[in-house]
């Protein structure tokens, strides 16, 4: 049954977020924690095990982010329209973990890509159903605040999966035979399952109310572009510039490889980098309830040109531990703080839809992007990948800026 919203003041608390804020903080958590113990190794997994080469990791990837983000649109349109949330999100959340096991049968790149793509496509059902619910159970003036402790649980999990994939990696041999990564599949696909219980018992489903037509009847909301306010079209424009620089973090972890960083070493980087990340996140979205959330973004993508121009010289295993760290400060001043720009620009009964729309055209780019980082890779080396993307990331800080400041006028 569809709870209506609730006042702030007669919600469930569990230290000091709303239930559902804090349940959904869990869900997160060992979502990620499943995602990241496997996501680093999956390179690995394909060029060494399956011997394909960085081009096919770059259509895996590309393909798999680019095509399932299709549905992340659709899924904001469906739960705008028929005020659904939970529902959503937990199917979303389900078949990453139902997907994840069958890497531990993969033969060829096309199953590696299958099973890719099943994970993404969860993630594109759930991501608009989900945070259009996170907003509408929090305080208008703490967006920042429940998006950034949201992104702190959800890396938590994300920092604390690499440690465990170094102790898998230790226990099944696997620098003795990369084909032992196998049975790592199985069990992050267990761990999921428990973020979904969390989800499915814990956090009530919450939708906004309808406002009333002219003859006093609760009308739905018009769920087209024309209607979203002009400064989450910037927003949105300049996140769709952004993300032809996104390419995959695949190509950070070749990277990574090419200086000598080894085999059991790589998690740590994920580590490293999440870690920051959760750190980072909370106060970055504490800070964004008390001054304006636009200069936290464009900065967040600044430090990102700076990360990437700088990777594409690094020549030290150092150079890149530390590039790693400083990627997961780009993360936490753009992704929470970006979410709850969001939910400041457009009403309850339109988010999910603006989430989808965000999130499909950023997911679509990743295909392009992922490509060209390929090619660029391929035809003149990683120093010019990497610089091709920190320019993009630039220019995308620079759409938003003058976007927000024409509208303002």
């Amino acid at each position: 049954m569809i709870r209506r919203v609730k006042e702030a003041g007669n919600r469930r608390q569990i230290l000091g977020f709303d239930a559902n804020i804090f349940w959904m903080g869990m869900t997160s958590f060992f979502t990620d924690f499943s995602t990241e113990m496997i996501y680093p190794l999956i390179p690995v997994f394909v060029v060494s095990v399956l011997n394909a080469s960085a081009a096919s990791l770059g259509v895996i990837e590309g393909i798999a982010e680019s095509t399932a983000a299709l549905t992340r649109v659709a899924s904001g349109y469906i739960s705008d329209r028929l005020r659904i949330r939970k529902p959503l999100a937990v199917i979303g959340y389900l078949l990453p973990c139902v997907a994840k096991p069958f890497l531990a049968i993969a033969q060829t790149p096309v199953h590696v890509g299958l099973v890719r793509f099943t994970d993404r496509l969860g993630k594109g059902i759930r991501v608009a159903p989900r945070d259009a619910l996170l907003a509408t159970s929090a305080d208008r003036k703490h967006f920042g605040k429940a998006f950034g402790f949201h992104r702190l649980m959800d890396n938590l999990g994300a920092a604390v999966a690499p440690l465990a994939a170094v102790l898998l990696l230790a226990i099944f041999q696997v620098s003795k035979n990369p084909d032992h990564l196998r049975p790592i599949f199985i069990i992050a696909g267990a761990v999921g399952l428990i973020g979904v219980y969390f989800l499915w018992m814990n956090v009530e489903e919450r939708v906004p109310e309808r406002k009333a037509d002219a003859g006093g009847r609760p009308a739905g909301p018009r769920l087209t572009f024309a209607d979203l306010p002009p400064r989450y079209k910037v927003f949105l424009l300049g996140t769709i510039v952004f993300s032809l620089a996104n390419s995959s973090d695949m190509f950070l972890i070749l990277k990574a490889q090419s200086v000598g960083v080894a085999l059991v070493a790589i998690p740590l980087l994920y580590f490293t980098m999440n870690m920051v990340y959760s750190l980072v996140s909370y106060p970055a979205g504490v800070i964004s309830d008390r001054i304006p959330r636009l200069p936290i973004i464009t900065a967040g993508m600044a430090v990102y040109a700076v990360t990437y121009f700088s990777m594409g010289r690094a020549t030290t295993a150092l150079a890149v531990w530390l590039l790693f760290a400083l990627y997961g400060v780009y993360n936490a001043l753009t992704e929470g703080v970006g979410k709850a720009l969001v939910a400041d620009l457009v009403d309850d009964e339109r988010r999910a839809f603006a989430y989808g729309l965000q999130y499909t055209a950023s997911g679509v780019c990743l295909l392009p992007a992922s490509l060209l980082m390929g090619f660029l890779w391929k035809i003149a080396g990683h120093q010019v990948a990497f610089t091709v993307d920190a320019v993009l990331a630039l220019a995308g800080a620079v759409v938003l800026l003058i976007g927000f400041r024409m509208t303002k006028r």
